[in-house]
């Protein structure tokens, strides 16, 4: 009896740490954001950035009178932990609209250069609120250097659910 209680408890274990080497947008734990717990709002697949294409993540607050932060995570192609690591988030006062993204462009707040960035990533947008709306889209780079020249939009799904699942 006591075998089978021990074996049980060993293959618990072991399934605890074989799903926890796959974090990464579902169940990534989530980050503190300026001293406040943040929510999973929006999944969005399909992110890159090299030095001819960026991704910009544009959020606009629903909120009628307080400010929020937010901001994107990066996960690998294969899951694993976010790429880049979040301080205090980026404010969003109540209507305003702030952009984010993966190189640096005029419109963005802040930007997060990604390593090896030829490869597809998925972001996460977290928020301490959920009253906030967001878009992404890729920019390609025109041959003088100035974004964009092309852009296509990505789907953003609402935190792990996406229409018609």
């Amino acid at each position: 009896m006591n075998a089978i209680r021990l074996a049980t408890l060993a293959g618990l274990v072991g399934m605890t740490l074989s799903t926890s080497a796959t974090a990464g947008v579902a169940d990534t734990p989530l980050p503190i954001l300026d001293g406040k717990k943040s929510k999973h709002v929006y999944t969005i697949p399909g992110i890159v950035g090299s030095a001819l294409l960026a991704t910009a993540v544009t959020c606009t607050s629903l909120e009628k009178s307080k400010s929020a932060r937010f901001t994107v995570q990066y996960f690998a192609a294969a899951g694993g932990p976010p790429e880049n690591i979040i301080g205090v988030g980026t404010a969003i006062g109540p209507g305003e609209t702030k952009v984010v993204s993966t190189e640096g462009t005029t419109l963005s707040e802040s930007t997060f250069a990604l390593a090896n960035s030829n490869a597809p990533r998925s972001g996460r947008v977290v928020a301490t609120s959920t009253k906030i709306s967001c878009t992404a889209a890729v920019l390609e780079r025109g041959l003088d250097g100035t974004l964009p020249s092309t852009s296509w939009s990505l789907t953003v799904i609402k935190k792990t659910k996406q229409n018609g699942d």
